[in-house]
Protein backbone atom coordinates (compact mmCIF):
# COMPACT_ATOMS: atom_id res chain seq x y z
CA UNK A 1 0.00 0.00 0.00
CA UNK A 2 0.93 3.29 -0.72
CA UNK A 3 0.57 6.16 1.80
CA UNK A 4 -2.18 8.66 1.12
CA UNK A 5 -0.27 10.80 3.67
CA UNK A 6 3.44 11.04 4.81
CA UNK A 7 1.89 9.81 8.63
CA UNK A 8 0.47 6.70 9.72
CA UNK A 9 -0.61 4.88 12.48
CA UNK A 10 -0.20 1.35 12.69
CA UNK A 11 -3.70 0.24 13.18
CA UNK A 12 -4.46 2.59 10.56
CA UNK A 13 -2.74 0.40 7.91
CA UNK A 14 -4.15 -2.28 6.04
CA UNK A 15 -3.88 -5.80 7.37
CA UNK A 16 -3.96 -9.22 6.49
CA UNK A 17 -3.15 -12.65 7.65
CA UNK A 18 -0.14 -15.31 6.89
CA UNK A 19 -1.84 -17.63 8.91
CA UNK A 20 -4.42 -18.09 11.74
CA UNK A 21 -2.58 -15.86 14.63
CA UNK A 22 -0.36 -13.80 12.57
CA UNK A 23 -1.73 -10.54 11.33
CA UNK A 24 0.85 -8.50 9.06
CA UNK A 25 -0.07 -4.42 8.42
CA UNK A 26 2.19 -2.76 6.59
CA UNK A 27 3.09 0.10 3.97
CA UNK A 28 5.28 0.11 0.85
CA UNK A 29 6.99 2.96 -0.64
CA UNK A 30 8.95 2.79 -4.17
CA UNK A 31 11.03 -0.73 -3.48
CA UNK A 32 10.26 -0.53 0.48
CA UNK A 33 7.79 -2.65 2.36
CA UNK A 34 7.79 -1.97 6.49
CA UNK A 35 5.90 -4.24 8.34
CA UNK A 36 4.15 -4.48 11.52
CA UNK A 37 4.26 -8.77 11.93
CA UNK A 38 1.88 -9.82 15.42
CA UNK A 39 1.91 -13.40 16.78
CA UNK A 40 -1.15 -14.07 19.00
CA UNK A 41 -0.24 -17.81 19.56
CA UNK A 42 2.67 -19.98 19.27
CA UNK A 43 4.38 -20.08 15.60
CA UNK A 44 6.41 -21.55 13.89
CA UNK A 45 7.47 -20.12 10.14
CA UNK A 46 8.63 -22.65 7.74
CA UNK A 47 12.01 -22.59 6.11
CA UNK A 48 11.95 -20.43 3.66
CA UNK A 49 13.90 -17.41 2.10
CA UNK A 50 13.15 -14.72 -0.22
CA UNK A 51 14.67 -12.47 -3.44
CA UNK A 52 14.93 -9.47 -1.01
CA UNK A 53 16.91 -8.88 1.67
CA UNK A 54 14.87 -8.29 5.14
CA UNK A 55 15.86 -6.48 8.08
CA UNK A 56 13.72 -7.85 11.32
CA UNK A 57 13.78 -6.17 14.55
CA UNK A 58 12.03 -7.62 17.67
CA UNK A 59 9.35 -5.41 18.86
CA UNK A 60 7.72 -8.12 21.67
CA UNK A 61 8.10 -11.32 23.18
CA UNK A 62 11.11 -13.74 22.34
CA UNK A 63 12.04 -15.55 19.02
CA UNK A 64 13.77 -18.36 17.68
CA UNK A 65 15.68 -17.46 14.66
CA UNK A 66 17.58 -19.42 12.23
CA UNK A 67 19.09 -17.42 9.11
CA UNK A 68 21.45 -19.64 7.56
CA UNK A 69 23.39 -21.89 9.97
CA UNK A 70 23.40 -19.29 12.82
CA UNK A 71 20.35 -20.19 15.04
CA UNK A 72 19.69 -17.41 18.18
CA UNK A 73 17.34 -16.15 20.52
CA UNK A 74 16.19 -12.65 19.90
CA UNK A 75 14.52 -10.78 22.30
CA UNK A 76 13.22 -6.77 22.03
CA UNK A 77 16.15 -5.03 20.82
CA UNK A 78 17.75 -7.06 19.08
CA UNK A 79 17.08 -7.65 15.40
CA UNK A 80 19.10 -9.80 12.44
CA UNK A 81 19.69 -9.23 8.58
CA UNK A 82 18.56 -11.79 6.38
CA UNK A 83 20.38 -11.21 2.98
CA UNK A 84 18.59 -12.45 -0.15
CA UNK A 85 18.04 -16.18 -1.07
CA UNK A 86 19.22 -17.51 2.53
CA UNK A 87 17.37 -19.56 4.05
CA UNK A 88 15.37 -18.83 8.05
CA UNK A 89 13.17 -19.48 10.01
CA UNK A 90 11.17 -18.29 13.33
CA UNK A 91 9.29 -19.04 16.11
CA UNK A 92 7.38 -17.23 18.48
CA UNK A 93 5.23 -17.69 21.75
CA UNK A 94 1.98 -15.59 21.80
CA UNK A 95 2.17 -11.58 22.11
CA UNK A 96 5.01 -11.31 19.77
CA UNK A 97 5.46 -8.60 17.64
CA UNK A 98 8.49 -8.06 14.98
CA UNK A 99 9.08 -5.20 12.61
CA UNK A 100 10.29 -6.00 8.92
CA UNK A 101 11.85 -4.10 6.61
CA UNK A 102 12.06 -5.85 2.77
CA UNK A 103 14.32 -4.22 0.16
CA UNK A 104 13.97 -4.36 -2.77
CA UNK A 105 10.78 -5.26 -3.56
CA UNK A 106 9.59 -5.32 -7.25
CA UNK A 107 6.69 -2.66 -8.29
CA UNK A 108 3.49 -4.00 -8.89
Amino acid sequence: MYPESPFFTVEGLPSDFLRPGTERRSIRLGEVQFMFISFDRPTVSPLHDHPWDSIIYVDKGEFEMTVGDEQRKVVPGEGTVVPAGVKHTLTTGPGSRIIEVWYPMKQA
